[in-house]
């Protein structure tokens, strides 16, 4: 077979599995009717017949493989311990642990799994898949209620073996933590529990971040098994610092000010987003931070620090400074593309007449800090337009919904599952994909090369450490190089004219300081050097 036959062979074989339509949604799998019970059909096995029940605040991953899985989850009645695997090449489902019905946690010894090890029924969990493929899962709540029954245990999950091993935390339940000294790991750091927080990111080095309650930073070392207390203060009164927009600082923190937060992601260079969200009447815009791990600091990005009821959507496709949509809480479903947009869909925010979810897709363009409202209604849609199932249409559009779970698989499709409907008490069950139009994500793409590597062959930082005069050489005649003290400050930023660029920094304090050297390729080498 010729080449291009060849490749047109694939195109078209991809295309009928997916009806992958550039900016259109198509109903994969799942029911279309509220509070489904599920269909379970024999353990381990797929089949086209089986569905998970309707789920809300369930606990997602992607594997290593692209498949999708679920765990718990509210089902309208009780809350579920059962976990879910979705193979996307076969559009099928099969159920793989846990029971039908509700069951306690059985955590067995901590560090060694057991195949009647189980978390039990849980919601509003947090989870991470590590680079070994293992599925973990903090925390969440036991029992469908405010404040009782929210756990801070720590599992993993092993696909090869299908079993839970309980790692770290509980059993004990609504622990208030032992956070330690920052900075510093130990083996009795542990977070404590909380509830409407989901914000979870894995580091370049495969270690597993967490935003917990009060919006305190934690980072476990699945190597050592610690938990190690970052950023952030634990206190009731305390308030979020936001410094300059734009403007690292080790001093800014998003603080306790928000609630039903899930929105995060990471981007290409390792940094950590975070939508924080505070769905009251008064603060419908959100707040977007980044944090970035080498400097130890969040820069608040976008959004008004002010309490304000009002809201931009603009056109389509069309980027505007002026676009600024609604703040909206639940919105687990978030994602990120190739080009570093940040995506979101749904979830819900208080009006006048109460709360309202929606069914907006949105993303924020990180490089042009602008938000692009790209497809489905800016108002709430309580109904669904199925469709025809797997058949991609321009007039398919799922439902206004929140506490869904995301998921992305490898050709870059955008799939969401369940949630809670615009009634606040009908638990949806389907599973939906959308295919970004890239006519609608224009961008541009970066790369980041940590200080092991280099922008070029040539690239070097000498002397380092220096009395006061850095030299950059190996740099393309349009590079910036931008300073950072320890604090997350930028205290210098110059552009090259040559390929060479002196830095003197005599008469600031001694120390380590950070640099950042950005080429006109928007390709980044960063790193650090001390001033003696």
């Amino acid at each position: 077979m010729k080449k291009a036959t060849l490749i047109f062979v694939l195109f078209f074989v991809t295309h009928l599995t997916y009806g992958q339509v550039p900016g259109e949604w198509v109903w994969k799998n799942g029911a279309k009717q509220f509070n489904y019970a599920g269909n379970f059909g024999q353990r381990g096995v797929y089949n086209k017949a089986n569905k998970p029940p309707g789920l809300y605040e369930a606990a997602e991953w992607t594997d290593l493989d692209g498949n999708f899985w679920l765990y718990g989850g509210w089902t309208g009645n009780s809350i579920s311990n059962t976990l879910w695997k979705y193979g996307v090449k076969y559009n099928q489902w099969a159920w793989i642990n846990g029971k039908s019905n509700s069951a306690d946690p059985v955590f067995g010894i901590a560090g060694v799994a057991h195949p009647k090890n189980t978390p039990g029924v849980r919601t509003m969990s947090c989870t991470w898949t590590d680079k070994e493929g293992n599925l973990w899962l903090y925390g969440g709540a036991g029992a469908y209620k405010e404040g009782g029954s929210l756990y801070n245990d720590l599992w993993k999950y092993n696909i090869s073996s299908n079993m839970w091993t309980w790692m770290k935390g509980g059993p004990a339940i609504d622990y208030l933590g032992s956070y330690g000294k920052k900075g510093v790991e130990s083996p009795t750091n542990t977070p404590p529990c909380f509830q409407e927080m989901g914000v979870t990111w894995i580091d370049n080095e495969g270690d597993l971040w967490m935003l917990g309650e009060y919006h305190c930073l934690w980072k476990y070392r699945i190597q050592t098994n610690n938990w190690i207390w970052i950023n952030g203060n634990y206190d009731v009164n305390s308030k979020a610092v936001y410094g300059v927009k734009g403007e690292a600082s080790i001093l800014n923190t998003p603080a306790d000010e928000g609630y039903f937060n899930y929105t995060r992601w990471k981007d290409s260079q390792g940094s950590f987003w975070y939508l924080q969200t505070k769905p009251a009447y008064a603060y419908k815009l959100g707040i977007l931070w980044k944090y970035e791990i080498w400097n130890n600091s969040w820069t608040w990005i976008d959004g008004d620090t002010i309490a304000q009821n009002n809201h931009n959507y603009g056109e389509k496709c069309k980027q505007s400074k002026l676009t600024q949509p609604i703040g909206k809480g639940e919105c687990r479903t978030c994602w990120i593309d190739e080009c570093d947009n940040l995506w979101l869909m749904g979830g819900f925010y208080i009006d006048v007449d109460g709360a309202k979810t929606l069914n907006d897709l949105i993303y924020f363009d990180t490089h042009n800090l602008n938000w692009v409202w790209v497809s489905n209604d800016t108002i709430q849609v309580p109904m669904s337009n199925y469709g025809i199932l797997n058949v991609s249409s321009a007039t398919n559009l799922p439902s206004s919904r929140s506490g869904a779970v995301p998921f992305k698989d490898n050709f870059g499709n955008l799939w969401l599952y369940g949630g809670i409907a615009s009634d606040f008490g009908s638990i949806l069950g389907d599973l939906w994909m959308y295919t970004p139009d890239t006519n609608c994500t224009k961008c541009q793409k970066k790369k980041v090369i940590e200080e092991t590597g280099n922008l070029n062959n040539e690239f070097n930082v000498f002397p380092n450490p220096s009395l006061g005069k850095f030299n950059f050489s190996g740099l393309d005649k349009e590079s910036v190089v931008e300073i950072y003290d320890v604090r997350g400050r930028l205290i210098l930023e110059a552009q090259t004219t040559n390929e060479t660029l002196a830095i003197d920094l005599t008469g600031n304090a001694t120390g380590m300081y950070f640099y950042k050297a950005i080429d006109k390729n928007f390709e980044i080498h960063r790193g650090k050097i001390i001033l003696q």
